[in-house]
């Protein structure tokens, strides 16, 4: 069950119909479930490999222009990539979920940057208030700190621009359905995206209740993807052997701009589940023991907990852990695609 402080805070920013609001209320719980899992698939998404080339390449010019930089006394300028992958995830997130820009990484878009700058706030809302548990002013939002205002035109921006783009999505889908006269798809692949697969499986359901969803969505996602994307970076440059076949591989791979051939990346997608094996996203998970099974060898004190109590579950350690990959000589610390390709 989710701690009620969490519940409290997620209902303010998530909203009430936020999935994570719904966990443990049965079929109404797994309906919103398959909906979002249907809307993240791979068939949902697979027309927009274009996008996310686009967006990537932005990322990598930005990356190299960063790089180059030199300090006014000859030295190697230090690059925020953590800030760099939070900019890549919010772009890809706005044009494959919303086909909206946030112009993330132009300069010539105040408005944009300002409703990135209102998500990213909102994005590391929660964290900050969790951290602040005995502090009344991060936990109480009536009182009238110069943060609480702060999130209260932010929470604002957030929920104006994904009103908009529900409307305006659900004006295009009653209009046409995405069907064009002459028969072409082009335009129904332009305007699908992961909004207009929920909204059409959605039902009758209100403006603020897909509101909630999007922005589960999008906060579940955006830090996730940008801690995978950096660590992923962090990685390869521990071991440039690896690296450089990677780009050997992106070199022959990508030549055309199809984007038909992404998936033939296998080894750099083995290099990315290495990567989130060293570094995963969540580093420990937990669950209610309903019955113990372990091996006689591997007898431990969990035989003398009772059934019912709650087990904390180290995926980081268990995950670096020569028993769980022990069927390879290489360390478990040290990055090695092999392991998966």
């Amino acid at each position: 069950s989710v701690p009620p402080i969490v519940t409290r805070h997620a209902r303010n920013t998530l909203g009430q119909k936020s999935i994570i609001m719904l966990s443990g209320r049965g079929s109404d719980w797994k309906r919103q479930r398959g909906l979002l899992q249907y809307a993240l698939t791979a068939d949902a998404i697979k027309d927009h490999n274009s996008i996310i080339r686009e967006v990537a390449n932005s990322m990598v010019e930005v990356l190299t222009k960063l790089c180059k930089k030199e300090s006014d006394d000859g030295t190697s300028v230090e690059v925020d990539v953590v800030n760099i992958a939070q900019s890549f995830t919010l772009e890809a997130f706005g044009k494959l979920a919303l086909g909206h820009d946030f112009h993330c990484f132009s300069d010539s878009a105040a408005n944009g940057l300002k409703e990135a700058d209102a998500f990213a706030f909102l994005a590391n809302d929660i964290p900050v208030r969790m951290k602040g548990t005995w502090n009344p002013f991060l936990q109480f939002y009536w009182i009238p700190t110069a943060y609480n205002r702060r999130y209260k035109v932010e929470r604002g921006i957030t929920e104006k621009l994904l009103r908009k783009v529900i409307e305006q999505s659900k004006d295009l889908l009653a209009s046409d359905d995405n069907v064009v006269n002459d028969g072409s798809n082009s335009k129904k692949k332009n305007r699908d995206n992961m909004l207009t697969h929920i909204i059409r499986r959605s039902g009758d359901e209100s403006t603020n209740e897909l509101i909630d969803k999007m922005k589960t969505i999008l906060f579940a996602g955006y830090e996730t993807t940008a801690i995978t994307i950096t660590y992923a970076l962090f990685n390869l440059t521990k071991f440039p052997e690896i690296q450089e076949e990677c780009c050997k591989e992106a070199r022959r791979i990508l030549q055309n701009e199809d984007n038909s051939n992404v998936s033939d990346l296998r080894y750099t997608r083995a290099c990315l589940l290495e990567s989130m094996r060293l570094n995963p996203t969540v580093i420990h998970t937990s669950r209610n023991l309903q019955k113990v099974r372990i091996r006689p060898e591997y007898v431990t004190v969990l035989d003398k907990c009772p059934t019912t109590s709650l087990n904390l579950i180290p995926l980081f350690h268990c995950r670096r852990s020569k028993l769980t990959i022990s069927s390879y000589p290489q360390e478990p610390a040290w990055l090695y695609p092999c392991r998966r390709y």
